[in-house]
């Protein structure tokens, strides 16, 4: 590493600790500045988007986990940044695409056995037939509490799921048995009720929305 390099990672350190952050924190950025110049050989003033983009490359390579690779990069964008008002460089070269996106897990279906502890806690067969449409179709539990007759296609046992301003609908296929829930409506005072009607009605309240969102998201019952 250069001298110049070598300085504005020495002055940078003693920044951080001038502004109080912790000894872990300047250890850690401090280190990851080093690994980052290590393997770019350009000048300070001259170093660019393409050399960070490398840098994350080289950390995708080694599996480097995104909690660690983003932490290299705040290091390399608080460091920038200080380049920068010190006038040693004319930009900051960390750009908001660099950083990872963290990866949400794709959600588990609830064992059999889970299942049916579930459904043995719900009494009332409207709550039964509601349930089963989450869990057949994926649907949220808002999106149920607030879907209405019209969204429903019978002949195609499909449904509409209006998600807002904003936001894509989409439509999702019943299976057969959530498609019974149709034997429900039809014994209901929603089949005599105007055509935009919710279905839930006050069947789902929000302690049951509250409950079941809890159950779906820890898969427990």
């Amino acid at each position: 590493m250069d001298d110049i390099r070598h300085t504005a990672i020495a002055r940078f350190r003693a920044y951080l600790e001038r502004r109080q952050f912790s000894a872990h924190t300047v250890a850690n950025y401090t280190l990851d500045l080093r690994l980052f110049f290590a393997d770019v050989p350009v000048p300070l003033a001259q170093i660019s988007f393409r050399e960070v983009d490398q840098f994350v490359e080289r950390q995708h390579h080694h599996g480097r986990a995104w909690a660690t690779i983003n932490r290299r990069l705040n290091a390399l964008k608080h460091f920038f940044a200080f380049c920068l008002e010190q006038q040693w460089v004319r930009g900051n070269p960390v750009k908001p695409s660099h950083f990872v996106r963290r990866g949400h897990p794709l959600p588990k279906a609830l064992p059999r056995e889970q299942v049916q502890r579930l459904f043995a806690q719900i009494a009332h067969p409207m709550d039964r037939a509601l349930f089963l449409v989450i869990l057949r179709c994926g649907l949220r539990v808002s999106e149920v509490a607030n879907l209405k007759l019209e969204q429903i296609d019978w002949e195609q046992q499909a449904v509409q799921v209006v998600q807002g301003k904003g936001r894509k609908d989409r439509r999702v296929y019943m299976s057969p048995d959530a498609v019974a829930i149709r034997d429900f409506l039809g014994h209901s005072q929603i089949a005599s009720s105007e055509r935009y009607a919710k279905i839930s009605s006050q069947r789902i309240k929000q302690e049951y929305m509250r409950t079941m969102q809890k159950i779906l998201k820890q898969g427990q019952v």
